[in-house]
């Protein structure tokens, strides 16, 4: 009797099936519930911090953001928008500073072995993307950390874990490429090209 003629065989690849579709259903849920709070996270993070923007203020939110944008499907977006416009030039810096600690953290992480990173809805999205990787992946990954709706793999740590798993891809090139790549939005917010009243954030 071959494995897959096995009842019991079969019982069992069934049963890790479903665990893991209800895995990514658990995923998606608290993806999405995290996300549908941002608004009103970054609201309370922005009327707390009104008054208080000292040092170890932009350390403590610029360590949580860098935590939040390695964390796959949690936004941090926002609270990093928040650090720039609260603090300033030091809080710009701060802030790509973070993205790239955050970005390289998760890169780190798929480079050093995390073979079974669970996707947001099945593993045919890693896949997917670890295919386009192959054809101008720094391109790739550019576009899709500046690209509206990047959460569905999740988002900027999610991108950089798939990074992380693809062996051929440089550390160095990686690097150089989200430094590049998360250029504008600080740049925009240096030169008052985009304010916290264009967000909606009050």
């Amino acid at each position: 009797m071959t494995p897959s003629s096995d009842p019991h065989h079969r019982l069992f690849v069934r049963m890790r099936r479903i665990r893991r579709v209800l895995l990514c259903v658990l995923l998606v849920s608290v993806g999405v519930f995290i996300f549908s709070l941002q608004d009103s996270i970054s609201v309370t993070l922005l009327n707390q911090s009104q008054n208080s923007t000292t040092t170890a203020n932009l350390i403590f939110l610029s360590v949580l953001y860098a935590f939040c944008l390695a964390t796959p499907f949690m936004p941090g977006l926002e609270l990093g928008l928040i650090v720039m416009f609260l603090f300033g030039l030091p809080g710009i810096v701060a802030t790509y500073v973070a993205t790239l600690v955050g970005l390289v953290s998760a890169f780190l992480v798929g480079r050093l072995g995390l073979q079974h990173y669970p996707m947001s809805i099945s593993s045919y999205n890693k896949g997917h993307i670890l295919s386009k990787m192959q054809s101008h992946p720094y391109l790739l990954i550019a576009i899709t950390l500046n690209m509206p709706g990047n959460w569905v793999v999740g988002g900027g740590g999610g991108i950089s874990i798939l990074a992380g798993l693809k062996q051929e891809l440089s550390f160095l090139r990686f690097l150089a490429t989200i430094c590049l790549a998360i250029l504008p939005l600080p740049l925009l917010v240096m030169f008052g090209m985009l304010t916290i009243d264009q967000l909606g954030i009050t």
